[in-house]
């Protein structure tokens, strides 16, 4: 590499030989591989940094000057990077926002059928409120039974209806043999059986009132949630006449390391709890006067609908629909249509990562074969969910829209130009997202580096400890992080954060915050800003935001997103989609 010849060498002096000799001794195995480590970050974070830089040119301020049909706020999740860019390819008057999972609703939450409550925000907050679910109500007046209880009704089997041995009859009624053999059949029949003899969902929320001595929201506190998450995401102004929020969940037959694949803003669990709870303050009339006079204006047009997407099977459940007006339900078969297109287009993008499923599968056979792997008790990782994270983008959507990432972003929307008290909005923010994405990233990246000693191994040989972790085997410890099935397909490299603000920001906000200050000049992060005017990208390093110059002027065009990925199962680099499709704004 050096250009070092024969001749070159044979004219050392003997001094000049003790030094090489010095040298390459101190060049031990542990220093190559720390530098060849060193080497493999810099240079993808070296291609986000260009890709970037090209695809966020300069934009104006009043870039929202267009009222959008549908408009979509996901969690900042990797899962839901590419729900939203399909959502935007595929529906042209659609506007996508991403916001921490839990809402910024610092709660705990008990479902019908639970004895307690969970948590429901990151580890590092402390719930103070909790939102317990209500029985219904049927129309004579009467409550309802929890319809999640009906799962098994004696008497209504199948297969009593077909002369089997009693023998054939008991092993087929186990779930779990029946799961096992039939997954797809089993998964179908539980879907006809719900149809049939489960009640429509129609359980309330109670977020208001005091239970059991527990506080729930007052008015002020429902308008200052409301109003904090608008002004984070930028949606202020502009509101389209649906306006979904989805949480995200991941519910498979297979999978005893669930709080890895649920919201990992709401501690692991479901975040459809959240996105019902603040629909429903959104939809408060209180809430929305209150907010007028803070210069937020909802219309009376709008109406905010909460949704659950389970990313393992891409399906989606809509909450509370049975309190819309006739008005309100007319607006919704449009937006219902566009999710479910984006749903099997992401679908079809989930199945190139799954080697026993074709590269030349289908969107809707992708969406019948994702949602079957759920009831799969034979798939030892049904979902690649945080899979190849690598880089957490914290800005607005016009500067990342129609850019690939390959579901390898944490994605959370911030708008400068809302944040007036010189990045008070954006503190909060990143006091939120860094944390919570940088554990999700070492979480990732120290069970690929070693998956025996800071990993969980195998799950094959894997026993499930009172509800408290895993061992391999009998006389095993309790097993840390993840196993190697989840990050067979990670490439262990450390977060690149981009937060577009200006270095000056940045560095007074990292002053205030030790917490974050020690993540970044430890390295175990890195971290970059961009300015909210131009494509100028800063990277911090050891204290000093210095100017990075791109190493790339172009990147490559594509029409849509299966044009790039399609055919290809390995890790793909940036590119622009120019959809044909997408006409917003």
């Amino acid at each position: 590499m050096l250009g070092w010849t024969s001749t070159r060498l044979s004219n050392l002096t003997s001094a000049e030989w003790r030094d090489l000799h010095c040298e390459v001794q101190a060049f031990s195995r542990e220093e190559r591989l720390r530098c060849l480590q060193k080497s493999f970050e810099l240079r993808y974070q070296r291609q986000v940094l260009d890709a970037v830089s090209i695809h966020a040119t300069a934009s104006s301020r009043n870039e929202r000057n267009r009222t959008p049909k549908l408009q979509v706020v996901c969690c900042t999740d990797t899962c839901a990077e590419s729900l939203r860019r399909h959502l935007e390819e595929s529906c042209g008057d659609c506007e996508t926002f991403g916001t921490p999972g839990f809402l910024g609703l610092g709660m705990s939450f008990r479902a019908l059928g639970e004895t307690h409550f969970s948590p429901h925000c990151p580890a590092n907050m402390i719930s103070r409120h909790y939102i317990q679910e209500l029985p219904g109500l049927n129309s004579d007046g009467r409550s309802q039974r929890n319809p999640r209880s009906r799962v098994h009704l004696p008497g209504k089997s199948p297969f009593r209806t077909i002369e089997l041995s009693s023998l054939l009859e008991n092993w087929l009624s186990t779930p779990q043999l029946t799961r096992l053999l039939f997954p797809r059949v089993t998964r179908r029949l539980g879907r006809f059986s719900a149809s049939q003899w489960r009640s429509p969902r129609s359980e309330q929320l109670d977020w208001q009132s005091t239970t059991h001595g527990l506080p729930g929201y007052t008015v002020d506190e429902m308008v200052d949630a409301v109003g904090t998450l608008l002004t984070e995401i930028g949606l202020t102004q502009n509101f389209a006449a649906v306006v979904l929020l989805v949480g995200h969940v991941s519910i498979s037959a297979n999978n005893p390391y669930a709080a890895a694949h649920n919201c990992s803003f709401c501690s692991g669990r479901s975040g459809g709890a959240n996105a019902r709870t603040m629909a429903l303050m959104a939809n408060d009339h209180r809430v929305r006067t209150q907010l007028k006079l803070d210069g937020i204006e909802i219309p009376d047009s709008t109406v905010f609908v909460s949704a659950e997407h389970d990313t393992c099977g891409d399906t989606i459940e809509y909450f509370d629909l049975t309190h819309l007006s006739l008005a309100q339900k007319d607006r919704l078969p449009y937006a219902i249509d566009m999710m479910d297109e984006a749903l099997r287009r992401n679908a079809h993008e989930r199945c190139r990562r799954f080697t026993n499923v074709s590269l030349n599968v289908t969107r809707e056979n992708a969406a019948m074969l994702v949602e079957d792997r759920t009831a799969d008790m034979t798939e030892s990782c049904p979902e690649h969910s945080h899979v190849a994270n690598a880089v957490c983008i914290v800005g607005r959507r016009c500067r990342t829209k129609g850019l690939f990432l390959d579901r390898r972003a944490f994605l959370a929307s911030y708008d400068a130009a809302t944040d007036d008290d010189e990045g008070a909005v954006l503190e909060k923010l990143l006091k939120t997202v860094i944390p919570t994405c940088a554990a999700v990233n070492l979480e990732y990246y120290f069970a690929t580096m070693d998956p025996e000693v800071y990993g969980a191994g195998s799950k094959l040989r894997h026993s499930g400890v009172s509800m408290l972790g895993v061992t391999n085997g009998a006389f095993s410890d309790l097993c840390t992080g993840l196993p190697e099935e989840m990050v067979r397909l990670h490439e262990p490299v450390r977060l690149s954060c981009i937060i577009e603000t200006t270095p000056k920001i940045l560095t007074q906000l990292l002053a205030e915050n030790a917490q974050l200050r020690r993540l970044f000049d430890n390295e175990w992060l890195f971290l970059a800003t961009l300015d909210p005017d131009s494509n100028q990208i800063h990277n911090y390093d050891r204290g000093v935001f210095k100017r990075y110059i791109p190493q790339r002027s172009v990147l490559p065009e594509v029409a849509s997103s299966e044009a790039w990925y399609g055919g290809l199962r390995e890790h793909l680099s940036f590119a622009t989609i120019r959809s044909r499709e997408a006409a917003y704004p």
